[in-house]
């Protein structure tokens, strides 16, 4: 057995807000979710315990391998902002306990894409016809780019949930997108005119992503900057960012 975790970006959880943590393990030589017979979740902030190792919600359900309902009474505004959350979920898969880590923030306001399913179908309205037989949207490659968009921004310095300007994302989170369902339609349908779309979208993909500029909560205040500052830093892009409370750069 070879186990993978679907892991495609750190977690954003919001503090004060109840949420639904998942985890899913796949066996990679079957292609099969594991179902555990058994699993629990620990939450640490650093070397601090949120959350002590507490049984799973839910086993198999909703096509995950596990869930936990985390309140919003276990992460109150009261606790700290935190860079260094950490969820170390136990699974007990074919008799044996497995562990699998989970890195992420405790923020102050989530990062919510802007992009949607009929904005795909409004750019190419062929795509709703060309759907493939039980695929009711394209949200699974929405998702799918929204993670690798969330990667480049990590990878050049900026947090996708201390950026305000969300709407700014969205013309890089559409072509790659669109790169991700040509490349498949290429792959199922034939190569061709959905090969060149595919690339076409994904240098426009990264093109957008090189020039975005946005407004970024450097201070984590959660206020937007008054206009002088803005003016007198200008828009910030993809570059380095400072160092920040918790004394990491990021």
């Amino acid at each position: 057995m070879s186990l993978a975790a679907a892991i495609t970006r750190p977690r954003s959880v919001e503090r004060g807000v109840s949420t639904t943590l998942t985890l899913t393990i796949t066996d990679t030589l079957t292609g099969t979710v594991q179902t555990p017979s058994a699993a629990t979740v620990q939450i640490l902030d650093g070397a601090t315990e949120i959350l002590a190792a507490t049984a799973a919600t839910t086993l198999g359900a909703g096509g995950y391998s596990c869930t936990y309902a985390l309140s919003a009474a276990t992460i109150p505004d009261s606790i700290r902002l935190t860079d260094q959350w950490l969820e170390i979920w136990t699974l007990t898969i074919g008799g044996v306990a497995y562990t699998f880590r989970v890195t992420g923030y405790l923020c102050r306001h989530a990062y919510h894409p802007t992009l949607t399913d009929s904005d795909l179908t409004t750019l190419h309205p062929d795509l709703t016809s060309q759907r493939p037989p039980g695929l009711t949207t394209y949200g699974g490659f929405i998702d799918e780019a929204q993670g690798w968009l969330e990667r480049k921004l990590l990878q050049k310095g900026r947090r996708p949930e201390l950026i305000f300007d969300a709407w700014a994302l969205r013309d890089a989170h559409l072509y790659y997108t669109l790169n991700l369902i040509f490349r498949a339609f290429a792959s199922s349908l034939g190569k061709g005119r959905y090969a060149e779309e595919a690339t076409r979208y994904e240098t426009m993909a990264h093109d957008e992503l090189r020039a975005v500029k946005f407004r970024y909560d450097t201070a984590q205040t959660g206020t937007v900057d008054s206009p002088a500052q803005e003016a007198q830093s200008g828009p910030l892009v993809l570059t380095a960012a400072p160092r920040n409370r918790w004394g990491r750069g990021w």
